[in-house]
């Protein structure tokens, strides 16, 4: 078994980056499992006053859900593909929305 390194994972991604929404959209219950998920968190007041991380955003779907669950917050959307990243940019976003492209071990040093 070969284990594959964070940017080979990375470009795995951007190649999917291309179908990814229209898999995850053939995928019943997809956005729907993931807006649960957000609700569950039962964030008080919308999210007002809260700054939330999505990390490992992909093409937005999980960053989408959260603002849905928490329309006053602020969310940092953070994703180790530029591909996925690409994509979820193209989308309409809130300026309570942000993205950034890192991986998870460089949000630490970020200052996030």
């Amino acid at each position: 078994m070969t284990l594959l390194r964070d940017r080979d994972l990375a470009h795995a991604f951007d190649h999917a980056s291309r179908t990814y929404d229209r898999l995850t959209g053939l995928n019943p219950g997809y956005r729907a499992d993931l807006l649960r998920s957000a609700r569950r968190l039962r964030l008080p007041g919308d999210g007002a006053g809260l700054h939330l991380l999505d990390l490992g955003c992909g093409t937005g779907a999980s960053t989408r859900a959260l603002l849905r669950a928490a329309p006053r917050a602020r969310i940092t959307a953070v994703d180790a593909s530029a591909g996925m990243l690409r994509r979820a940019l193209a989308k309409p976003w809130p300026d309570s929305v942000r993205f950034l492209h890192l991986s998870a071990e460089e949000l630490t040093t970020a200052g996030e």
